[in-house]
């Protein structure tokens, strides 16, 4: 290991496109960025942690990006989105720990900063994502606060 850098956000975010039309919608998750100046022929292992929530019956998924270069996502199939990690939510009462891991060749010459993110999917019109928290969110103790992770290792090849 190279070097180590992360990003953490402890807030609570909402993602929607509101009573729009407008669909397949991808949001940078405020705090889940890291940008590094990786050397030549190393690699980056990336991880990430998002906890999300959402309303009843809401599907979500989440992009890794490095730079506006989608990585680290699932074949062409249909109308399918490719993505990360995807999720639904049965209850509005959930939190998804959504987790992933990818080792990235980032073709860095050393002299390069090299910029990885987290980006949240919202796929219908009208429908609230939300991360570190679940739809309900009651102030009771029955209800938890979490937090969320990008990592990002450079690796020695």
């Amino acid at each position: 290991i190279l070097s180590v850098q992360q990003g953490v956000t402890t807030a609570i975010s909402s993602y929607s496109t509101g009573s729009s039309t407008l669909s397949d919608s991808y949001f940078d998750i405020s705090g889940l960025s890291v940008t590094l100046t990786p050397s030549s022929g190393t690699k980056c292992y990336v991880s990430y942690t998002v906890n999300v929530g959402g309303e009843s019956g809401y599907n979500f998924g989440i992009a890794l990006f490095r730079g506006s270069t989608q990585i680290y996502l699932g074949d062409a199939s249909g109308s399918r989105q490719r993505l990360s990690s995807f999720g639904a939510i049965r209850d509005g009462d959930t939190v998804l720990p959504t987790n992933g891991q990818f080792l990235d060749t980032h073709g860095a010459d050393g002299s390069t900063a090299v910029t990885y993110k987290v980006q949240m999917y919202v796929a219908e019109p009208g429908r609230t994502t939300r991360v570190n928290r679940s739809h309900a969110h009651s102030d009771s103790r029955t209800y938890g606060q979490s937090a969320s992770q990008i990592t990002v290792m450079e690796v020695a090849a």
